[in-house]
């Protein structure tokens, strides 16, 4: 277990198997490259996706197909362009931005989802040009 610091929820341990590594790290924030993504009941439907190295680095993050039914990646594509194996388990979120004092002007990054595969902890955020999704979808 490792203890890190957030902003969110202060101290807390971490198994340090679920650290994910994102070799590019997030767009606007290129050298942070560990995160660990929190879930907590306090936060559903959405979790916090949260840097191992910056507690005050932190994003909501929300299953997208939970936004949009229809929702499409190419997952051969994915996986391709990041050199994992077609049997990796890969899940996708999305982050969500909360304007402050305004929930109710939440918007969701369709365009810009996170890859992640689970079976090598390893990340990456995806741009989906061309896909005619937003980066700021309306969330509610």
């Amino acid at each position: 277990m490792l203890e890190i610091d957030t902003k969110k929820f202060g101290r807390i341990a971490i198994d340090e198997e679920k650290i994910l590594t994102m070799p590019d790290g997030m767009l606007g924030f290129e050298k942070v490259k560990r995160y660990v993504l929190i879930q907590d009941k306090s936060l559903d439907p959405f979790m916090l996706y949260q840097s191992v190295d910056n507690p005050d680095l932190a994003f909501f993050v929300i299953d997208p197909f939970v936004v949009l039914k229809d929702y499409l990646i190419d997952q051969p594509k994915v996986i391709k362009a990041a050199a994992w194996h077609k049997d990796d388990e890969i899940s996708y979120l999305a982050v969500v931005t909360i304007p402050e004092h305004r929930p109710e002007k939440m918007t969701v990054n369709l365009m810009g989802p996170l890859a992640i595969n689970n079976t090598s902890s390893e990340s990456y955020q995806l741009i989906l040009e061309n896909s005619g999704y937003p980066y700021k979808h309306p969330l509610l």
